[in-house]
This record gives structure tokens, C-alpha cells and sequence, in this order.
């Protein structure tokens, strides 16, 4: 009786291990089965009966023949099953389960339904393709020398796949899938490999290397769990669904073999789920695939990916909350003080268009800054609907960039137009305060903090000790602002569409609560101040959006920093999508710097016209940090492209940020570098005379600064050059015809140190 005992517990075991489990195949069964001869169907057919799948995510399910049923409608009823494949030409999903709702996203890109088993439990399948062009293996075989930016192209610029990938995300979210609370299943034919396959596998994949492929990524950064990766973690020789029939490409050179088949898991939160326990790719003997397809026994060029899961009624560990605006993320803002946080490595960067890839962070996050200041437009959010622009925030949230980076970053934010609301818009967007909690949320602002209790989401920290104290001062150019005005007309194309405001028009960038709270600020000791802009102050007026739009508030804030004697500020700004220094030079106050810093993922060519522009710009996306050295006093700003090579440099004297510094003795006579090629200036006559490649400028000197014309051939206009008190840099301005000297004409001294401006 004992032994029958036993062999009743365990077929009673076995019957509730099969309740509770099931299988599901991942499968793109080349074009319909057609290749494969009149019977491939009837081989397909085999393959899934034989697996043991109760659920097929289906790709190239396309008509049999020339007028027969799709192939995974004429499996289903073999089988008895359901299919739901819509208005896809090839995606389907197949399973023995009931078809609680079907969903539709793509033809192409992604088919879902909600299912529900024998027991009554209910979960989500989507079956996805994304575009085939430019599989990266494949260019790490032409070119073994290939850089990794080379290679992550391949899914991020040549093809579509990243905004496929992103785009099908997206639907989940709106679909309110990313938050169901029943598991979701996502599985296809990726057509990319995965960064857990790039790695040191022991030489089965020779032309692999650590490279952080940004589609598996994507997917990871949505709190799903790559199934198979979940039960086989070591790479093997032979855990590749491309290709089993080991094909060659057009060139003759053999088809390397990748994982492009996947199925991802994403449980409910704290909810009772699945689990994968078995992973399996298909066929197991390769030899089944090999031979001509019209009696290969397995008849695809992708192999089968075939899961089993578990199904667990306990609480299984909760995943990222999807309805939080940024799901798994902390980004540590600084507290109000912070005197052992002494941070010498400062990054700033601006306008994070959250729909793009943005490599610019991953060499950023190399450069190792302890803090990053993000200077607004870091999503364009551009709705009023709160629920689009929580959706934007939480796709920023997904981007692998922005999760690997704050993972290792502080991060200090501000707004600008596209995350406030609206581009262009100040106090007049409506949603402003469900905006801003919606913001501070996603900066994981902490609950007790000022910033949340207060109009508008101005905030400071000071970091360090008293002798090294840093001090940073994040503004809000948005909540207050009046309205600006459009220009009747533009005196030259290079211009934006604004016009300064006059004296007699309202103007009000800060707000008199925040100008209050500015001057306290200004007012505590630091050594080094760090503002924070999220539209530049430094530039000259140029018809784009900026403080020169509202002249009256400009001066205010420089009469601002004199009266309170606020020594060692630095202003750093975003916004415009190309990088620049600015200077501005007056009477009482030391030089005030703002260095610009925009896009992290974004162009605009030419830069916008800025006369009071040192050196040049930079106008791909980039990066800047500060590094300070207390020892010898000097801060150091670096912008840095996606390659991390260094664009524009400069060194600040923190002697130079005090108000009783002194100015250099400036000679205008020499070389220097300028906008328009070297310039060449030298005392002619009673005035000055300046040559540069195919010009000349007559110029007299007044009160420090040369002023004239230039000619070049029947050209003509006027011109001026003003020198910087550190005797590096001449402010040049320039006009044509009779037109004002709005346009700039930068200059520097060529082999001068302390700045570099490389072609």
C-alpha cells in the first residue's frame, strides 16, 4: 500500500505541476511555409503540436499559396484552436486558451490579446516584428574594426528598429498594459541582438564584444525580464534562433548566428504571476533544419524559442510601479545643504528629445560627473493632457541612456517650455501645477521639500564646506513669465522671430517672490555659485527665446548681483541646441559667464547670431562639464560631442569672479583667430586696419573699442571689436549694409591658454 502511496503523490504532484505551468513558442515561420514546399504547413503544424505550446506569438503567418488561408488560421483549426490576427499581414497570436480581447497596435510591429487559461487566470501576449536592416553581427563581421558608436547605429540610425521599439512601448503604456494587473508577455522577432548576448562568452561568438545594445535595453527599461536570459544566464554556443539552416549572406561569407528571437516578461507588481523555469530553442538537432527547404524537417530560417513558465500563486517580487511618472528611478537631488557632498565634476546639458536615443549620455556618464544640473526641455512633453505628458515622462524613464546614467549621477533639474507644457509659453499655460507636481515627481523631489510647497520650482543647494562651499541655483524662467512679443519684421535671416520689449510693455521673467528669494540667496557665503538657466542671459539679443527678450529683467538681475556682492557666479543655460560661451562685461561687476550647453540628442546649424559670443559654437549634440580644482583655484568648463572629444574649452579664474579683480592690458595688435579666419589688425595712419581671407576692415579706436567697416569686394557693412578684460578675447559684431551690428564676429588670441575652440 506505501508504494502505491507514493506513486499517487506523485502523479497528483505531476497533475498540479501541469495545471499550473505553461508553454509558449516564439516562432516567424518563413513566409507562410510557402519556401518549404506544399507540405511546409503540414511540417509547421508538426513542430507546434510536437513542442507542447499552449500559446504561439507568431510572426510571417502569410497566406498559403497563392489564395490559401494565413498559416496560423489553418494551424489553428488543425489544432482546434484560436487565433487573433487582425489586420496584420503577418503577426498573430494562436493559443489553445480563450481570447479574452484582442489588440492591435501595427500591421507590421505588434498584435496582442488578452488570454485566459483552463483555471481561469488571464495574462497578455503581443507578438512583435521589428525592421530586419542592418543586424549589427553582420557589420562586426565586414569590419572588425568597427567602433562601437559604428555599431550601435546599426539599430539606433540606419534602421528603424529604435523608434519601432519605442513606439510599440509607447502603445503598451497607452494601453494601460505597462500597468495590468495580469503578466505581460511581449515576444518576436526582434530582429537585433541582445546586450546580455554582447559580452566576453568565451570565444563561442568571435566577433562579439561588450557593447550596450540599446533595443534589449529599451525593453529591460520597461521592467520586463528577458525570458530565456532568466533561465540560461551563460551564453552558449547554441542558444541562437538565426539562422538554424546556417545560410550564407549574398557576399558568400557564412550567416553568423543571434539571438533575435526573444520573449519578454513583465509580472504585475506584488501580484501573483509567472515564472520561466525552461527555455528550449527549436529544432534541438540542427540537422533538422539543414538541406533543401523542400524537405528540410524544420521548415524556417529562424529557429523556435520555446518557454515554459510557472505559474506562482505566491507574492512574487514587485517590479517597477509603471503608473509611477519615472518607474525604478532615483534620482537623489541634492538636499538643501550638503556639506560632505563636495562634488569637482559638474555636467549640465539641456533639450532631451525623449523619443530619440541619446548616446550623448553614455559618454557623459564615462566622464564620471558627480552631479548633473538638466536644464529643461529634458522630455518635450508640448500637450496639455496630463496623462500624454506622464506617459513622455515615463518614456524618458524607459531610455537606457537616462537609466544608466542617473544610476550613477545625481541629478538637479529645472523646466523649460517643452517640459512645462507648451513651447514658448510662461505664466499663461493653464496645467502649470499639475505639470509641475508631475515633474517633481519624476526628479523624485522629495515630499518635505520647499519646492513642492511654493509657486514655481525654483530651488538651491550648498554643497561642500565653508572654505569649498558651492552654491547652485536652479531658476525658473517659466511659471512667471509675461508674455514676449514677435518682431514686425527681421533685420537679417540669421535672427529669431522676437523683439526685445520696450520700457512702457510688461515684463516679468522671475516673479517678485522668487527675485525675494533670489537675493537671499545671493547673500549666503560660497565660494563658487553655479545658476542654473533654463534660456541663456549672457547672449546678446538674437529674435530667440532669452532673457534680452525682456531687457528690464536682464538688468535686474546684473544690478542684482553687484548690490548684493554675490562673488563667483557662473551662469550655465540650455535651450538653444547648439553650444556657446557668452560674455558680458560692465562697469562694477566682474566678468559674468554663461556657458550654454544644448543638445544632448539635437542640431541646429547655423548657431543663432549672439555678439557677445567668445569663441565659437558648437552645433551637434553635446554635453559640458565643470571641473574644479580648489587647489589652483580655477574651474574648467568642457563640452564634450558624442565621440568625447572636447569642442570648447575654458578656464575661469575663481580670482577672476571676485569684484575687486583686475583687467589685463590689452594690445589689439596681432594675430587673431575669428569667425571668419585669422584677422589681422594693426595701426594705420590716425585709426586701425584690419585684414582677414577676402576682406578688410577700417577701423578707429574710442574709449577701448575699434569701430568701422568692412569691405569685401561690393560688399560692405559695419563692424566692431571690443577686447575682454582678461585681453583673450575681442567681442565682435558686424551688420550689412546699413543694417545694426546684431550679427557676431568672435575673435581670441590663437595659442593663448586657458580656452581652446577646435575645429
Amino acid at each position: 500500500m506505501r508504494a502505491w502511496s507514493v506513486v499517487f503523490v506523485m502523479l497528483m504532484v505531476g497533475a498540479l505541476h501541469a495545471a499550473d505551468t505553461m508553454k509558449v513558442l516564439v516562432w516567424n515561420t518563413e513566409r507562410g511555409s510557402n519556401p518549404y514546399g506544399p507540405d511546409g504547413k503540414e511540417r509547421v503544424l508538426k513542430v507546434i503540436r510536437d513542442s507542447g505550446a499552449d500559446v504561439v506569438l507568431w510572426q510571417e503567418s502569410y497566406p498559403i499559396g497563392d489564395d490559401g488561408p494565413k498559416l496560423s488560421a489553418w494551424v489553428a483549426e488543425q489544432l482546434g484552436w484560436n487565433v487573433w490576427q487582425g489586420e496584420s499581414p503577418h503577426l498573430a497570436v494562436a493559443t489553445r486558451f480563450e481570447i479574452v480581447k484582442p489588440h492591435f497596435h501595427h500591421p507590421w510591429h505588434g498584435v496582442g490579446a488578452r488570454l485566459r487559461d483552463d483555471e481561469g487566470r488571464e495574462f497578455l501576449a503581443w507578438s512583435i516584428w521589428l525592421d530586419w536592416r542592418f543586424p549589427v553581427q553582420w557589420l562586426a563581421q565586414d569590419n572588425p574594426q568597427a567602433t562601437d558608436a559604428e555599431l550601435l547605429a546599426c539599430d539606433i540610425e540606419k534602421s528603424d528598429r529604435f523608434p519601432q521599439a519605442q513606439a510599440l512601448l509607447d502603445a503598451l503604456d497607452k494601453a494601460g498594459h505597462l500597468e495590468a494587473d495580469v503578466p505581460l508577455l511581449v515576444g518576436g522577432d526582434w530582429n537585433c541582438s541582445s546586450h546580455l548576448d554582447w559580452t566576453d562568452d568565451g570565444g563561442y561568438h568571435y566577433w562579439r564584444r561588450e557593447l550596450p545594445l540599446v533595443i534589449s535595453r529599451l525593453v529591460e527599461g520597461a521592467g520586463f525580464i528577458d525570458t530565456y536570459r532568466f533561465v540560461r544566464p551563460t551564453v552558449g554556443p547554441f542558444d541562437n534562433t538565426w539562422t538554424p539552416r546556417q545560410d550564407k549572406r549574398d557576399n558568400g561569407m557564412r550567416d553568423l548566428p543571434e539571438r533575435i528571437d526573444r520573449l519578454y516578461l513583465r509580472n504585475a507588481g506584488g501580484k501573483a504571476g509567472l515564472v520561466p523555469v525552461a527555455a528550449t530553442v527549436l529544432p534541438e538537432d540542427r540537422e533538422d533544419a539543414a538541406g533543401p527547404k523542400e524537405t528540410a524537417v524544420f521548415p524556417s530560417d529562424h529557429a523556435a524559442v520555446r518557454i515554459e513558465f510557472e505559474w506562482r500563486d505566491e507574492q512574487l517580487p514587485a517590479v517597477d510601479d509603471a503608473t509611477a511618472v519615472s518607474p525604478g528611478l532615483d534620482h537623489a537631488p541634492p538636499a538643501a545643504e550638503e556639506p560632505e557632498f563636495e562634488p569637482t565634476r559638474i555636467a549640465w546639458g539641456s533639450c532631451y528629445q525623449e523619443s530619440r536615443p541619446c548616446p550623448m549620455l553614455d559618454t557623459l556618464d564615462d566622464l564620471k560627473p558627480e552631479l548633473y544640473l538638466a536644464l529643461g526641455d529634458n522630455i518635450y512633453g508640448d500637450t496639455q493632457d496630463m496623462a500624454v505628458l506622464r506617459r513622455k515622462y515615463r518614456r524618458l524613464g524607459r531610455q537606457p541612456y537616462w537609466r544608466d546614467f542617473v544610476r550613477d549621477t545625481a541629478v538637479f533639474a529645472i523646466w523649460d517650455d517643452h517640459d512645462y507644457g507648451a513651447n514658448d509659453s510662461g505664466r499663461h499655460y493653464q496645467p502649470k501645477a499639475e505639470s509641475k507636481r508631475i515633474f517633481l515627481d519624476f526628479f523624485d523631489e522629495p515630499a518635505d521639500s520647499p519646492r513642492r510647497s511654493r509657486e514655481g520650482i525654483y530651488g538651491s543647494t550648498l554643497l561642500g564646506p565653508p572654505e569649498r562651499r558651492i552654491q547652485i541655483l536652479m531658476l525658473d524662467l517659466r511659471t512667471f513669465r509675461s508674455s514676449i512679443a514677435r518682431a514686425d519684421k527681421k533685420a537679417y535671416p540669421e535672427l529669431g522671430g522676437y523683439r526685445p520689449l520696450s520700457d512702457d510693455e510688461e515684463q516679468v521673467m522671475l516673479g517678485e517672490a522668487q527675485w525675494k528669494w533670489l537675493e537671499e540667496e545671493l547673500k549666503k557665503p560660497a565660494k563658487l555659485r553655479l545658476i542654473g538657466l533654463s534660456t541663456q542671459l549672457g547672449t546678446a539679443h538674437n529674435g530667440y527665446e532669452a532673457w534680452a527678450n525682456l531687457p528690464q529683467e536682464r538688468e535686474r538681475f546684473l544690478e542684482l548681483v553687484k548690490e548684493t556682492r554675490a562673488e563667483g557666479v557662473v551662469l550655465l543655460s540650455g535651450d538653444t541646441h547648439w553650444a556657446e560661451y557668452s560674455l558680458i562685461e560692465r562697469p562694477g561687476l566682474y566678468p559674468l559667464y554663461d556657458l550654454t550647453s544644448s543638445s544632448l540628442n539635437q542640431s541646429w546649424n547655423p548657431a543663432g547670431a549672439n555678439p557677445n559670443r567668445i569663441g565659437r559654437a558648437y552645433t551637434d549634440p553635446n554635453a559640458a562639464m565643470l571641473e574644479i580644482d580648489w587647489d589652483s583655484e580655477v574651474v574648467t568648463s568642457r563640452t564634450y560631442d558624442v565621440s568625447g572629444k572636447v569642442r570648447l574649452m575654458l578656464e575661469i579664474p575663481l580670482e577672476s569672479l571676485r569684484f575687486e579683480s583686475t583687467a589685463s592690458d590689452v594690445d589689439f595688435a596681432g594675430e587673431w583667430e575669428s569667425a571668419f579666419g585669422r584677422l589681422s589688425l594693426e595701426e594705420a595712419g590716425d585709426g586701425w586696419r584690419g585684414t582677414y581671407p577676402g576682406g578688410v576692415c577700417e577701423l578707429e579706436e574710442k574709449d577701448g573699442v575699434l569701430e568701422g567697416t568692412w569691405t569685401e569686394g561690393e560688399r560692405t557693412g559695419r563692424c566692431r571689436f571690443r577686447p575682454t578684460r582678461c585681453g583673450r578675447f575681442l567681442l565682435g559684431a558686424y551688420g550689412r549694409g546699413d543694417g545694426p551690428l546684431a550679427l557676431p564676429w568672435p575673435a581670441w588670441r590663437g595659442g593663448a591658454e586657458g580656452f581652446a575652440f577646435p575645429e
